[in-house]
């Protein structure tokens, strides 16, 4: 029987082994584990070991894919918590699922997508990747502002936190925050409150006028996105598509048809268009209340008749006390026409004054008929003369472009800049050529940089700027038509926030120069050299890793690499006798481009070696207990006396915490101590302390256990004899031995001690500022006792 079970056994254990390998690492095995190294709150989890069998894997991680390449089998990813990038590779064998456990195909996951994978670490081998229940995903969103305080981002009205490391794409493209304007439609993901990746659905391509001289001052209107007043040179932001353009300017009408592609300028040639000869219509204005005042253009006009106004559109401001002022914009096409108006009355809360005096347009033949703009865009303008930056500007931001392929600086790129408003409304300044700086606007929501040049793609850019007073440089990324930095992820470029915060890092980063390479404070072998020796590099290493912590933040910035230059460039001397250098700063990090941006560094003048000497002196060599000794200090500089320098004392390595260039100490009557021992220190002007050496030291004469001060085989005063302390007054009584008129126990002095006595007063007297330490040692409890019985 026994016999019988054993051979059961030994037929069973196989086929119960088969059946936990095959079920014990399932994908629902995987995803048990993985789900478990979550909950444990590690990003990923090493068990240490490897298993050969289908589906197995020994790490799991929660990331967001950055590209997927079919013809290697391979998906790259990142991990959002550590910036770390890493590729793996799938087979046959790599299970693919939709956030449901539903089945996939890896041609469905796509570029922005938060997944959950498991793999094994070793061989890179992907075991299965799945849509991440716990992520969420917002499709075709365009009210956003990616430039919120502290790193934040808004969403319609909820707020998220916007990591400096988030993954950004554009037709595969990695990006630079920046380089999504408000415009765009785009894919937002992420986890609880955290955005892990931004997808551009649709972008934003440009739209310029040519020939459009007969147009400048009316207006362009680009289907219901973009409606402008039109200006020369001007280039307009418009969402990729394609519109119906409508142009408009003192009768002039012409409405052509265009098509915008994502990251292209598109040219409208406006030659064409008839200019009919000047044409008016005359509107007569009913506005509620009557008393209101009335503007066309900014110019007050009589509403009490008709106003005849050219063909376009016109600028309507109504106001009244007590009510909201109401602005419109009308369009005039015909000789009659009568538009009215009702204003609101004001209230204390704020709100928008044409919330319900919006107008519908109606079809261009209708005559006379306002068009409401402000209910076509956003982006719209308030009138020509908004057009230029407001009064009380204060701070500069300074604009440099570099050439994506080579880093080197570009000249003559247009730049022009949008300021947009809390209210959306949009203003144009002036283009400039780069390098170049504008004013900011204290008032300003966002900036928008426009960049083009000859032969290169025009960009958009639209940077996270700080508040109005403070002055900022920033660096943008320009590529020449047809390049490409899409080929693989290390082509990836770094932020340009991080790369403006290196280029500006050297600012309050000095260096000193001197001939000493092991002096902790030198940093330049020589100002006129500019060789930068380790504790330099290692400066100016720190001031560009605490610049880029500010952007990125302390967590991402350990996956940053810096390295500093041996030799600084371009040294110039400067008026004051320091020297100005630039430093090459080199910054990796792992997954993107290695960059070499400029640091300019000030050199301090050459640093000398400084001979200052401490002496102090004593007025005498011993002091007796209950006496004065005065310490004075002498400080010398190359030979020559520092008159009026003051030093700090210490007394027994104490500090006394008093400044002078004496110091008086007075020693109690029953110290014990052989000596005393005193040091000072001058501090000049640079912050480097010089100390006495070595300390002056006072010796301390020893006095009898009995505190007279007397020998003990001398003869005593006979007790019934005593000797009259005033004997030129007999008739006052005398004192008993030892004591005062106060009735204190007095000490016998001797002659010298007397002498002392008076040079201590006559010096006391002549410099009262000389402050005084008094030096004191507990006596023994015995030595008390048995000196009250002589007392």
């Amino acid at each position: 029987m026994i016999k019988m079970h054993r051979r059961i056994l030994r037929a069973v254990t196989p086929l119960t082994m088969t059946a936990l390998i095959l079920t014990g690492c399932t994908s629902e095995a995987s995803s048990i584990s993985s789900a478990k190294g979550k909950e444990e709150g590690k990003g990923v989890v090493d068990t240490g070991f490897t298993l050969s069998t289908v589906g197995s894997y020994d790490s799991a991680d929660t990331a967001v894919v950055l590209s997927t390449d079919e013809t290697n089998k391979a998906v790259t990813f990142i991990n959002m918590d550590t910036g770390k990038q890493y590729t793996l590779y799938y087979d046959g064998t790599t299970y693919v699922k939709d956030k449901h456990d539903g089945p996939m195909t890896i041609s469905q996951i796509k570029a922005g997508d938060v997944v959950d994978v498991t793999f094994l670490k070793g061989k890179k081998q992907l075991a299965s990747i799945k849509l991440s229940p716990e992520a969420w995903v917002y499709d075709d969103v365009y009210n956003y502002d990616l430039a919120g305080a502290n790193g934040t981002a808004s969403i319609g009205s909820q707020t998220y936190s916007l990591p400096k490391g988030v993954v950004v794409l554009s037709e595969g493209q990695r990006v630079d925050t920046a380089e999504v304007v408000s415009q765009d439609v785009v894919s937002v993901s992420g986890i609880d409150h955290k955005i892990y990746s931004i997808n551009v659905d649709r972008g934003h391509g440009y739209l310029s006028l040519k020939n459009e001289q007969p147009l400048l001052g009316g207006w362009i209107e680009v289907g219901n996105s973009v409606i402008r007043q039109i200006t020369e040179d001007m280039l307009l932001v418009v969402p990729e598509g394609e519109y119906q353009v409508t142009l408009l300017n003192n009768g002039i009408s012409c409405v052509k048809n265009v098509t915008v592609e994502r990251d292209k300028e598109v040219v409208l040639d406006v030659d064409d268009i008839e200019i009919p000869e000047d044409a008016t219509g005359k509107i007569l204005f009913s506005v509620t209340p009557e008393n209101a005042t009335v503007s066309v253009d900014g110019k007050p006009v009589d509403i009490s008749k008709a106003v005849e106004l050219s063909y376009g559109i016109h600028r309507v401001e109504a106001s009244a006390s007590g009510y909201d002022t109401l602005t419109k914009h009308i369009q005039v096409g015909s000789e009659y026409a009568t538009i009215s108006f009702k204003l609101e009355e004001t209230r204390k809360e704020d709100r928008d004054s044409v919330s319900e005096n919006s107008i519908t347009r109606e079809p261009w033949e209708d005559t006379y008929t306002p068009a409401d703009v402000n209910s076509i865009s956003d982006n719209s303008l308030s009138s020509v003369s908004d057009n230029t930056l407001r009064s009380s500007q204060s701070g500069t931001v300074e604009v440099h472009v570099k050439e994506w392929d080579t880093d080197k600086e570009l000249s003559g790129v247009t730049v022009r800049l949008e300021i947009e408003d809390s209210d959306k409304k949009v203003t144009y300044t002036r283009s400039k050529e780069s390098p170049c700086s504008f004013s900011k606007d204290k008032n300003a929501h966002k900036y928008r940089f426009i960049l083009s040049k000859d032969g290169y793609k025009t960009k958009t850019f639209e940077p996270d700027l700080e508040d109005a007073k403070k002055d900022e440089t920033v660096y943008f990324m320009l590529e020449k038509q047809g390049s490409s930095n899409q080929t693989n992820s290390s082509n990836t470029r770094i932020s340009t926030n991080v790369i403006s915060a290196i280029a500006t890092a050297g600012t309050g980063c000095d260096l000193t120069s001197g001939t000493d390479a092991n002096t902790d404070d030198v940093y330049v072998s020589s100002a006129s050299s500019g060789n930068l020796w380790k504790a330099g590099k290692d400066k100016v290493n720190e001031a560009v890793t605490n610049a880029v912590q500010k952007v990125v933040g302390t967590e991402e910035i350990g996956s940053y690499y810096f390295r500093v230059a041996d030799a600084l460039k371009d040294v110039v001397a400067l008026a004051n006798g320091d020297y100005e250098a630039t430093a090459s700063v080199t910054v990796s990090k792992s997954g993107y481009r290695e960059e070499t941006i400029p640091v300019r560094v000030v050199i301090k003048k050459e640093a000398k070696e400084k001979n200052v000497a401490v002496t102090v002196t004593a007025d005498k060599e011993e002091v007796e207990p209950g006496g004065t000794v005065r310490f004075t200090a002498e400080v010398k500089n190359d030979g020559e006396t520092i008159t009026d320098a003051k030093v700090s004392w210490k007394i027994e390595d104490e500090e006394v915490g008093f400044e002078d260039s004496e110091l008086s100490v007075s020693v109690d009557e029953d110290e014990t101590r052989d000596s005393l021992t005193v040091t000072a220190t001058y501090t000049d002007a640079d912050g480097v302390s010089f100390a006495s050496d070595p300390p002056t030291e006072v010796k301390i004469k020893k006095t009898s256990q009995s505190g007279t001060g007397g020998d003990e085989n001398e003869p005593k005063p006979d007790p019934e004899e005593p000797k009259n302390p005033n004997p030129e007054n007999p008739e006052k009584p005398g004192l008993e031995v030892g004591e005062n008129e106060a009735g204190n126990v007095d000490i016998p002095a001797t002659d010298n001690e007397e002498k002392d006595t008076d040079t201590d007063n006559n010096k006391n007297a002549e410099e009262v500022t000389t402050q005084t330490y008094s030096i004191t040692q507990e006596s023994h409890p015995i030595r008390n006792f048995f000196s009250s019985l002589f007392k």
